[in-house]
């Protein structure tokens, strides 16, 4: 696995653990403090707004789990995938 494979599998171990302390050490290490992210069902413009959103959707599925479901593909320092919610955790 290389760095950005690594860096996005955290990142997504972010949108998973049920302990807040470890989401927000795993978005804090993997995104800049502006950072933006943009859903159907949300846009939040700061790591602090994709926290709370965070929070919102475990605490609405519990025990789910999102995963990277495929290559990281990279280009201008800008990184694309998908990544899918598990209903239970692996």
């Amino acid at each position: 696995m290389n760095k950005v494979e690594v860096l996005v599998d955290t990142y997504c171990q972010g949108w998973s653990d049920p302990d807040p302390m470890v989401r927000q050490r795993c978005i804090r290490e993997t995104l800049a403090h502006e950072a933006m992210y943009v859903d159907p069902s949300t846009d939040t413009l700061s790591v602090e707004q994709l926290l709370a959103h965070i929070s919102r959707i475990v605490t609405s599925s519990p025990g789910a789990a999102v995963k990277r479901t495929s290559k990281v593909d990279t280009h201008h320092n800008l990184a694309r995938f998908r990544m899918g919610q598990l209903l239970q955790r692996a």
